[in-house]
């Protein structure tokens, strides 16, 4: 049952509160949508442990690593694709979060880490 709640949170978060419109169908993939967000839920309480308290731009850093990292999109997008739909997406006034590239940066993975060169 905390699954399934933590993924009614999720979902208000990143797919219902309309900060990620574009970037919330990419995490589906081949899989259905619901198994895509519960598989990204999953991760995502993994990986913080809470379902409050977080930061938007947080939450977008969290999803550029998940699409780049879990769902490896990187073909036909780059991280620097994905980091653009991401920061592009989200509301005027967050800010690109810090660990996403700028534009005109190219970002790569480099085990767990996102560097920009």
């Amino acid at each position: 049952m905390q699954r399934l709640r933590r993924f009614a949170k999720y979902w208000d978060l990143v797919g219902n509160s309309g900060n990620f419109v574009g970037t919330t169908p990419l995490i589906w993939g081949a899989e259905s949508p619901f198994a895509s967000f519960l598989r990204f839920s999953d991760w995502l309480y993994a990986r913080i442990a809470r379902t409050d308290s977080i930061a938007l731009a947080r939450l977008a850093e969290l999803l550029f690593e998940f699409l780049t990292g879990e769902v490896k999109l990187e073909q036909p997008a780059s991280p620097n694709d994905v980091a653009q739909l991401v920061a592009r997406r989200a509301p005027r006034g967050a800010g690109i979060p810090p660990r996403i590239p700028a534009r005109g940066k190219r970002a790569h993975r480099a085990g767990s880490q996102i560097l920009v060169a």
